[in-house]
């Protein structure tokens, strides 16, 4: 065998151990390369993988990041972004977007637009600006509209556009008209009719707008509905209330209008939407006040309904699930004293309740269909079940500590919030997820289970290395850009038929009797420090992972010198970090993140069930 041969040989024998693609290492072959370019198109936005104007005879020249670089470059990676994002929500679909027959270009899935903050990042990433992923008021972006042909027959585009704003704002001036004649009552009835007007003009879209817009313009004459938050769709009530004749209808009336023009100046008829780089960004007037939260009622608040007995927990479920990748999976907490006397204080409840109640309260001013009832009696949940009075404020209290403080936000143990967490409303959510590592962490997650895949096991070192990286970036737009490079230039990419529990990728470095590559990084950095072969706490090793006899592999743990064997080893691991009579909760006098500690677990009784 030649030279060249047996170093080809050693490169390829090597490759994982030293942490590089096989394929930056070895002389590839044309037809892996083939399948390899065929993989990373479509997972960068070209649904069918090489389109027409690729060319795979030029692609096989190039080195694997130029590829990377020649796909990511193309409007379409919008589109991969797009559902990447979604896919973080929860929000997967097979396709977000499809051919619009009644017009030259695509259709965009409803669920694109009643996510706000996944179409606003799609959108940054081609513009190499921050995402929106973490923020309370993502941008409003809108598809071109299409015209409504049944009302007004086929004419031009713009003068399709210009009858669709004349008809609006001709209601809104006869609204002023009449409201200057002192007729306030009929006023009010043409108040109504706007819904009316603005819902079927608008109703005809190009691929539907978002619908916070319809929020935003109808906030203000929902802001003259106060008293009675549900008045707007029964337009005899409203009208015939004693009352209405009291409030100021003028400013409200200007600022429709005001919005409706600016709405019309910002968006095209009829225009052509090829990727999500052709969706407009639309910019709130100046006259209408911001939406309060990220949430879009089709995209969150009706499903995510709350009612009187889950308090909300629906949605801080989803929280969890979400930004944290927190699947709530139950194991044995013990009950702090802060627990005592309240709901779900059983320690097997309390496994779940002590995060998902106070991140609940956050939501506590919310009621039916997300409307904030903060200040506004009755609340109304979404099962119809009203709160006044004593009851309301026994509602409230129960997010409350014995001092009269707000037990709200992101709790780590029972009793304990994130070192990081601070403030007691939604928006302060929003605040803390911008930095707080552990959102970023699962962020990075669901990134790697979206573009190589969910199944596969992922090193939890390396997807930290990935995180770091991305929060290092000058903004986060670029951070992803890099995060996507790197996943699709891994070895886990790139590798077709995946054993099931092998990391394919792991950090530099990383010794031969490291412990399995799913739990090394929580061992590393929650017990190491106490138990590791220079100083072994209770005779346990949990730097090591090596052959305790006949081929079984465990963590050197030793009772009286002799070693244990692996299932009254693991098993005793397993009772000390959920906290039971064998001692404290391990590990002692520091906070342990939730989702970590319930991979160990996880991870300690799939191995003593083998």
């Amino acid at each position: 065998m030649s030279y060249r041969a047996l170093l080809i040989r050693f490169m390829a024998s090597s490759a994982l151990l030293f942490s590089l693609p096989a394929w930056s290492q070895t002389v590839e072959d044309p037809w892996e390369k083939s399948r390899w370019i065929h993989k990373v198109a479509k997972a960068l936005g070209q649904e069918g993988g090489l389109g027409e104007g690729d060319q795979l005879d030029q692609l096989l020249q190039m080195e694997r990041e130029q590829i990377v670089d020649t796909f990511m470059n193309k409007p379409t990676f919008g589109d991969a972004s797009l559902a990447a994002f979604l896919h973080f929500f929860g929000r997967s679909v097979d396709t977000i977007k499809s051919v619009d027959p009644e017009a030259a270009g695509y259709r965009y899935h409803p669920i694109a637009f009643a996510v706000p903050q996944a179409l606003a990042s799609a959108r940054s990433v081609l513009d190499n600006r921050e995402l929106e992923m973490f923020v309370a008021h993502p941008s409003l972006v809108l598809a071109a509209m299409t015209a409504p042909q049944s009302i007004f027959g086929p004419l031009p585009e713009h003068e399709q556009r210009a009858k669709i704003l004349e008809v609006m704002l001709r209601t809104v001036d006869s609204a002023l008209e009449t409201l200057a004649q002192g007729d306030k009552l009929k006023t009010c009835e043409q108040l109504y009719d706007l819904y009316q007007i603005f819902s079927d003009q608008l109703g005809f879209t190009y691929a539907g707008f978002d619908p916070r817009l319809e929020e935003l313009i109808r906030s203000e004459w929902l802001a003259l509905l106060v008293e009675d938050p549900w008045g707007y769709s029964m337009r005899p009530t409203l009208c015939s209330r004693s009352d209405t004749t009291t409030v100021d209808l003028h400013a409200p009336l200007v600022a429709i209008r005001g919005a409706w023009q600016s709405f019309f100046d910002q968006i095209p008829l009829g225009g052509t939407v090829e990727s999500v780089k052709d969706l407009i960004v639309f910019t709130t007037p100046s006259t209408l006040p911001p939406l309060t939260q990220a949430f879009t009622r089709e995209g969150f608040w009706e499903k995510l309904r709350n009612t009187s007995t889950n308090f909300n927990r629906k949605r801080s479920a989803y929280m969890l699930r979400t930004y944290f990748c927190d699947e709530l999976g139950p194991i044995a907490v013990e009950p702090s004293q802060h627990s005592s006397g309240r709901h779900a204080s059983d320690p097997a409840c309390l496994s779940c309740h002590y995060k998902m109640d106070p991140l609940a309260g956050l939501f506590r001013n919310y009621g039916m269909q997300g409307t904030d009832f903060e200040g506004i009696e009755p609340f109304m949940f979404d099962d119809f079940i009203e709160l006044e009075g004593e009851r309301l404020q026994s509602y409230y209290r129960s997010w409350k500590n014995e001092s009269d403080e707000w037990v709200v936000g992101y709790y780590v143990e029972p009793g304990v919030p994130h070192p990081g967490w601070k403030g007691d409303r939604l928006s302060d959510f929003f605040e803390f997820a911008k930095t707080a590592k552990d959102v970023q962490q699962c962020f990075v997650r669901r990134m790697a289970e979206h573009f190589v895949g969910p199944a596969l096991a992922y090193d939890g070192a390396w997807l930290n290395e990935l995180t770091d990286d991305y929060m290092r970036a000058s903004n986060s737009g670029v951070g992803f850009k890099n995060l996507v490079k790197r996943l699709v230039l891994s070895q886990s990419f790139a590798t077709f038929d995946p054993v099931p529990g092998t990391c394919y990728d792991v950090p530099a470095n990383t010794p031969a009797n490291r412990p399995p590559c799913v739990v090394a990084s929580i061992v590393q950095g929650n017990c190491k420090s106490c138990h590791n072969s220079g100083f072994s706490s209770g005779g346990l090793d949990l730097s090591q992972w090596v052959d305790i006899g006949s081929g079984v592999f465990s963590f050197p743990h030793k009772k009286n010198g002799v070693q244990l064997d692996r299932k009254a080893s693991l098993e005793i691991l397993r009772k000390r970090i959920t906290g039971t009579t064998l001692g404290p909760k391990m590990p002692p006098g520091r906070i342990m993140v939730p989702t970590e500690r319930q991979k160990l677990y996880e991870w300690l009784s799939q191995i003593l069930e083998q």
